[in-house]
């Protein structure tokens, strides 16, 4: 009987040796699982921020009339200048994100604008991009 229980107790620990490792494999993939959902989280969030900020800044640049040609023609065209310069103070005001093109003629506006974001569990970077045009319909 005493064998018995020695070599119980043997293959309890042997189990709970085993275990252990288990159970460190499995806290090592799911950290690698969290890992892997926030990278891709970060990842999501620069796309967002890159279409959001291209979307306002077209908005913003074709709001901006040339006053003359309304007064002169009587239909709305778009001031370039203003334009540019709307859509610049825009993605100004987002600190990762930069122009990467910006076309403004009299009915449109076609802006591409680019977000970097570091990721956080790792050191590579992710980057978004965003393109919007704002169109005349009258046009």
């Amino acid at each position: 009987m005493r064998k018995f229980v020695q070599n119980t107790v043997a293959s309890i620990r042997n189990e709970e040796g085993y275990m252990s490792v288990v159970a460190a494999m499995f806290v090592i993939a799911f950290i690698g699982c969290v890992a892997v959902v926030i990278n891709q989280h970060q990842h999501l969030d620069a796309l967002a921020l890159a279409r959001e900020t291209s979307f306002n800044a077209a908005r913003a640049a074709s709001q901006e009339l040339d006053e003359d040609v309304f007064f002169d023609e009587n239909r709305p065209a778009i001031d370039s200048a203003a334009a540019i310069e709307a859509a610049e103070r825009i993605v100004a005001d987002v600190p990762e994100a930069s122009i990467e093109t910006l076309d403004v003629d009299d009915d449109s506006v076609i802006i591409v604008v680019s977000v970097e974001a570091e990721g956080i569990l790792t050191n590579r970077t992710f980057r978004g991009t965003g393109r919007a045009t704002a169109i005349d319909p009258n046009a």
